[in-house]
């Protein structure tokens, strides 16, 4: 991520998951995202009531955070590659 993530690329982001896989490649691209061959995985994680932070690895790498409920359900990496959180684990 060259700089900051505005609101309005997260948004645009979360929107794009239920348009074409070219909107949701470009909305990736723009947040420093590769975008991975089968977009259903991050698709799944954008749900329309999730909300969105972008953040930066020590390394300077792009991470989105997703969150449903205020809980941390996902985290999309700079490779296109989506880390699922285990919800059902955190409410044990």
């Amino acid at each position: 991520m060259l700089r900051p993530a505005t609101l309005a690329q997260l948004e645009r982001l979360r929107a794009a998951a239920r348009q074409r896989d070219v909107d949701l490649d470009q909305a990736l691209y723009d947040l420093g995202v590769l975008p991975p061959v089968d977009l259903n995985e991050i698709r799944s994680c954008l749900t329309p009531d999730c909300q969105l932070t972008a953040h930066t690895t020590r390394y300077g790498h792009p991470v989105i955070e997703v969150r449903v409920s205020g809980t941390v359900s996902a985290w999309i990496h700079q490779d296109g590659s989506v880390v699922l959180e285990d919800i059902r684990l955190q409410d044990a």
